[in-house]
């Protein structure tokens, strides 16, 4: 906690915390409900806007009544959520950019070794996929049949990995 604690500064002075979150400058107390600083100047207008939008609407496309605890239980039971994890800890690095395109003409261009992804729609894959496949990689479903742009979810790679992604889209 003392490395972490070197990270942090009082918001209100900018001066060092104590391992009890009061600030050695000021005096100011910090409370850490679930391990987590609140560092948050208490009238802070700025704050006070956003916090009251997330209130309403914690996460964009989400109903406001739904609460972060329930919204964990549910990322735990995602798919997607699962293959994620399964690739961070069997892969160098994961890049997530939201662009569906854009990921599968990285991997056609050799920037990307590979992609996945579910509940795309046909505009989403086509152009890529052909992309991919000119390229010389390979473009399919996650257990390897041939992919239907209509159809998700698709992976694909450089052709040298689909086997290696298709085991860890397994586990």
């Amino acid at each position: 906690m003392d490395a972490f604690l070197d990270l942090l500064a009082c918001p209100a002075c900018e001066g060092a915390l104590h391992a009890d979150l009061s600030c050695c400058g000021c005096g100011a107390r910090y409370e850490a409900p679930a391990g987590i600083p609140h560092l948050r100047l208490a009238n802070d207008a700025r704050v006070d806007l956003v916090r009251r939008f997330y209130e309403h609407a914690p996460f964009p496309g989400y109903p406001a009544n739904d609460s972060v605890a329930w919204l964990r239980a549910r990322a735990e039971r995602s798919e997607f959520a699962r293959h994620f994890a399964n690739f961070i800890m069997n892969a160098q690095a994961v890049r997530r950019d939201g662009a569906a395109a854009l990921d599968l003409a990285y991997v056609a261009a050799g920037r990307f070794d590979g992609f996945w992804e579910e509940g795309l729609k046909p505009w989403d894959v086509a152009a890529g996929s052909l992309l991919v496949e000119e390229a010389g990689g390979r473009v399919s479903k996650y257990d390897g049949t041939p992919l239907s742009i209509y159809t998700p979810p698709i992976l694909a790679s450089n052709g040298l990995l689909q086997e290696e992604m298709m085991r860890v889209l397994s586990i």
